[in-house]
């Protein structure tokens, strides 16, 4: 019996989907995308103008020249703090060679001295940390706002960029000129190629392998049908509760460079029934290797059924016993009977006393 097609009910998806957000809350002053626009990486789609609050704050994150000055600051006066030690230490080491200096006042300006170049040493450490920690929060405000921030800079301004080449296929209705949003302002999806996701039954799972192709056909297209390649069918069902009756994701993908499909679409897809395929009668047989005679084995030899031939046994007709006077042979002129030749055609032996052929004389 041949197998039937399989028909399954599938949407379109899009190959990724990216929801566009603004990190800080601002005011709109600039909508420059619009559903279905085509953008490129980097493309600015949505101009906010920063809250009072929010500048203050970002303005000084901005601003870590104050602490790094400090810390240079710090470094110098216990480079200064040193070379006053180096000054005493020679000094007193002359005193010493002539017997003028206190006895341990050599000893506590070495340990001074070492003291001194531990906190130089940590010192330039924290001056190291704090430049790369300000240059790191530079980086991360540059990518929130969307906008180089320098040092000591003060930014009013956030631009929602796309993050890579796609469509819009949402812009959120809060999202109008002179309204304060923050959060998602738009969606930005990739349309080619697209996914098309649906669920399978338990019965007709088996029958999908990755890799083979499907005929799709949109809902709303006029019968249009499209190749879909099938990625992937899930090993779990989607519900796992023992009533639920058991059914299974597969996805395909589907080129979409004249963007037919959009997202959201129903899809029907049709999977081809698998035909086997006929014996063609002109590809050579098999034949099976012929024994080497090492690893030859002697094959049991079937008698041949011989035809038995079939015997007719031929009635033959027994003479009447004759009366007492009366010749046993036939009469002259009497015919001999050919039934009385054996079947292995020796003639029978006539009786003692037996003419064959006449009668005796009268």
């Amino acid at each position: 019996m041949a197998e039937k097609d399989v028909v399954l009910q599938g949407r379109a998806y899009c190959s990724l989907t990216v929801p566009l957000m603004a990190p800080i809350a601002g005011r709109v002053t600039e909508v420059r995308a619009q559903v279905g626009q085509a953008v490129k990486k980097d493309d600015p789609l949505v101009k906010l103008e920063l809250l009072p609050n929010d500048v203050a704050a970002l303005t000084l994150r901005a601003n870590k020249a104050p602490a790094i000055h400090s810390q240079e600051l710090m470094i110098q006066q216990i480079e200064l703090k040193l070379s006053q030690l180096e000054r005493s230490i020679e000094e007193t080491q002359k005193l010493a060679a002539v017997n003028l200096a206190p006895r341990n006042a050599l000893p506590e300006l070495m340990e001074q001295k070492a003291l001194g170049l531990k906190q130089l040493e940590n010192a330039r450490y924290a001056l190291a940390d704090t430049r790369r920690a300000a240059a790191e929060d530079l980086r991360v405000m540059s990518d929130q706002l969307g906008q180089a921030v320098a040092s000591g800079s003060m930014p009013r301004f956030l631009y929602v960029r796309a993050p890579q080449d796609g469509y819009i296929i949402g812009i959120e209705a809060a999202v109008v000129p002179g309204a304060i949003v923050g959060g998602k302002i738009c969606t930005l999806g990739v349309m080619d190629p697209m996914v098309i996701r649906g669920q399978v039954h338990e019965s007709e799972r088996d029958k999908l392998k990755a890799g083979e192709t499907a005929k799709i056909t949109l809902d709303s297209s006029k019968g249009e049908v499209m190749e879909a390649k099938l990625t992937s069918v899930s090993w779990a069902a989607q519900d796992s509760s023992l009533a639920a009756p058991s059914y299974y994701l597969f996805e395909l993908t589907v080129s979409n460079v004249d963007l037919k499909i959009r997202d959201g679409n129903k899809v029907q897809v049709t999977f081809k029934a698998q035909t086997a395929a006929a014996p063609n009668p002109a590809a050579p047989q098999a034949v099976a290797p012929a024994p080497s005679q090492g690893n030859a084995q002697p094959q049991a030899v079937q008698p041949v059924a011989k035809p038995q031939a079939r015997q007719t046994v031929k009635q033959v007709d027994k003479p009447p016993i004759p009366s007492a006077g009366q010749p046993v042979g036939p009469s002259v002129g009497q015919p001999v009977n050919q039934h009385s030749a054996n079947a292995t055609g020796r003639q029978p032996v006539p009786a003692q006393g037996a003419v064959t052929g006449f009668s005796p004389p009268q």
